[in-house]
């Protein structure tokens, strides 16, 4: 993604500059024509001073780029005012998608009509899910307004309007769990059928409106960052269920999070109590879970049928996605020294925790190489120290997946997740194929 950065005031005062200036301009140029008309031409000057003739178009050309100006600035104050942009000092900024024309169309496209769109489809996907008819009021289905949000579903000012109209994290995470009715059917004989792969092109969807939405500057209501929404949403007493919707949305394909919200984020799971229960076992409803560490019998409200609810397993899935991301996480402290990189005692200790964790069954592991992959592309960093702390996650990853992993148990994500690790890590790849160890 790339931001625009500008100063309003200096903008604003040449805009005011140009304007004045083309004003004055076409004054002048339709003074002369007057009089060149009422004395019928004298000099043969017709086409030199009238609407058509180059000096009008030159200042007409003027006039159209201090408009466009404008339209520049005033989506950067739209959109800093909101809160969805960031600063730097003085300087304002709108948003544009790597590789597009900077053109006043596109940075309305992008900036404040994303707001309205988001807000408008969030409305209508609501409507349209829980209308009897599946149909919103303005005349769409829900797959028809998923189509529709997937056009802007990575758009910083799309996806915080988004989960601002659904209000905020908790609604947004109840209403996946809602959503996942919309793809259940019963026969006649009475035997319920899901619709999983219309449900995980939903939940991909809205994975990455929410990803965007953390890529703003904005941040929900009450909450001072992103990851603490999220944290506070899943914890809250009567709605642990909802781990699943934001493990499912973490997970989601090609959903890159924002980097500080994932590292805070998965720095607060992991010290949430998990027994390592499989995907599949989950319900649609936690009803009378017992838990030593929650308390006696209680009712943990709706979850996501068949998706885990292993605390790290989508925030460390996300990392697969973001490579900074994992590599922060990973490698929290260290330092250099006689040119190998020394962990310090947080990497080492974030280490044995994620060694020696029960991990879901069937995913988790998933989730855990996907950190391990991200982290891996790091070790191309142009920074010494960075390379060197990649290198040594690298090594403890191949050392945890040969050492500690059977081969019957990788799953085929798992083997394409080690597999870009190796790709990353060729020397240490060969260490571990002549049973050496990859150690520094």
């Amino acid at each position: 993604m790339a931001y625009v950065y500008i100063h309003e005031e200096d903008l604003q005062a040449f805009i005011d500059s140009l304007k004045s200036f083309t004003s004055s301009n076409i004054s002048e140029l339709d003074s002369i024509s007057r009089a060149n008309t009422e004395r019928d031409d004298p000099a043969d000057i017709r086409d030199k001073v009238e609407w058509w003739a180059l000096p009008h178009v030159r200042i007409g050309d003027l006039s159209l780029t201090a408009d466009e100006l404008q339209v520049r600035l005033n989506q950067a104050v739209e959109m800093n005012s909101n809160g969805i942009t960031p600063m730097d000092g003085d300087l304002i900024s709108y948003y544009l998608p790597d590789g597009v024309e900077d053109t006043p169309a596109n940075v309305m496209i992008y900036n404040g009509e994303a707001v309205t769109n988001g807000a408008k489809d969030a409305e209508a996907l609501q409507q349209a899910s829980g209308s009897p008819d599946g149909v919103s009021e303005d005349g769409r289905t829900v797959e028809q307004v998923l189509d529709d949000m997937a056009r802007y579903q990575d758009v910083p000012a799309y996806g915080d309007a988004v989960v601002t109209t659904f209000g905020g994290v908790d609604y947004y995470l109840d209403f996946v769990l809602n959503l996942q009715w919309h793809y259940n059917s019963v026969d006649k004989e009475g035997v319920l059928h899901v619709d999983r792969d219309g449900l995980d092109q939903a939940v991909d969807v809205l994975g990455r409106v929410l990803a965007s939405a953390t890529n703003s500057e904005s941040t929900p209501e009450g909450h001072d960052s992103w990851s603490d929404a999220m944290y506070e949403s899943v914890t809250v007493k009567g709605h642990r269920g909802r781990m699943s919707a934001l493990n499912a949305l973490l997970a989601a394909d090609d959903a890159v999070y924002d980097t500080n919200t994932l590292v805070d984020l998965a720095d607060q799971l992991e010290d949430l109590p998990f027994d390592g229960a499989a995907a599949s076992s989950t319900p649609d409803s936690l009803q009378g879970w017992y838990d030593d560490d929650y308390g006696v019998r209680y009712d943990e409200g709706k979850a996501l049928r068949g998706y885990s609810m292993d605390p790290l397993y989508g925030v460390t899935m996300a990392m697969g996605n973001n490579p900074e991301a994992a590599f922060k996480y990973l490698n929290p402290d260290g330092q250099m020294s006689n040119g190998q990189w020394v962990p310090g005692e947080q990497s080492k200790k974030r280490w044995e925790l994620l060694t020696g964790r029960e991990w879901d069954g069937e995913v988790g592991l998933d989730g855990f190489t996907a950190a391990m992959a991200g982290n891996s592309a790091m070790r191309g960093s142009d920074e010494a120290d960075t390379a060197a702390a990649a290198t040594w996650t690298v090594a403890r990853s191949m050392e945890f997946a040969v050492d500690q992993v059977p081969f019957a148990s990788y799953t085929e994500a798992m083997k394409e997740n080690l597999s870009v690790v190796v790709a990353n890590t060729a020397d240490q790849g060969v260490k571990v194929a002549i049973g050496a160890s990859p150690r520094n």
